[in-house]
């Protein structure tokens, strides 16, 4: 079933992002805006897809009592990748690592943000001077946010690949632990 508290959440953050941004730049929000509810539209219509394709893949027991084990689906670690690439935090949310999602989205568009507003201080400084620190700092802001961004991707694979790895408390069963002694002893 499609969650739609979480997207109105989203969409709820969304916009008091672009609140941030409206005392910058007026005629940038509107691109911004069409490109954020863009993005969560699409995500809204992935996530169903792929919810819809579960449900009508699932078999309804009518015995009450199933005769097989049930496997739980691997997660795709390139659709988490692809998740975290279009959306800040997207990857995580799908493997259900809400607080990295948080702490990824509040990151990535606080950089996003921080880019914004030193471009919008680059035009309008008019020494060379001032313009070319704009201009470092706007640029040092796009490569954290290209860091972070590739990071989340690689966190956000990687944990769809462990999703089902077993962790259970007894893996060390038929591993003979070398055991080493010490002594200290003080002469005088």
């Amino acid at each position: 079933m499609i969650n739609i508290g979480s997207y109105l959440d989203l969409a709820n953050r969304a916009f008091v992002i672009m609140n941030l941004i409206d005392r910058w730049e007026k005629e940038r929000l509107k691109k911004w805006s069409k490109f954020i509810i863009f993005i969560l539209t699409a995500q809204f219509f992935l996530n169903g897809i792929i919810n819809i394709k579960t449900c009508a893949a699932q078999k309804i027991n009518q015995g009450g009592i199933s005769d097989s084990v049930q496997i739980k689906k691997a997660k795709s670690p390139t659709g988490a990748m692809l998740r975290s690439l279009l959306f800040p935090g997207g990857g995580q949310l799908y493997n259900g690592k809400w607080l990295k999602a948080g702490l990824l989205f509040v990151t990535e568009t606080g950089l996003i943000v921080n880019a914004l507003y030193w471009d919008h201080q680059t035009k309008k400084v008019a020494n060379a001077w001032d313009r070319d620190f704009c201009r470092n700092n706007r640029n040092l802001s796009i490569w954290w946010l290209a860091g972070v961004v590739l990071l989340s991707m690689g966190d956000a694979y990687v944990d769809a690949h462990l999703a089902n790895f077993d962790v259970s408390p007894d893996l060390s069963k038929g591993i003979w632990m070398l055991e080493v002694k010490s002594k200290l002893v003080w002469k005088r």
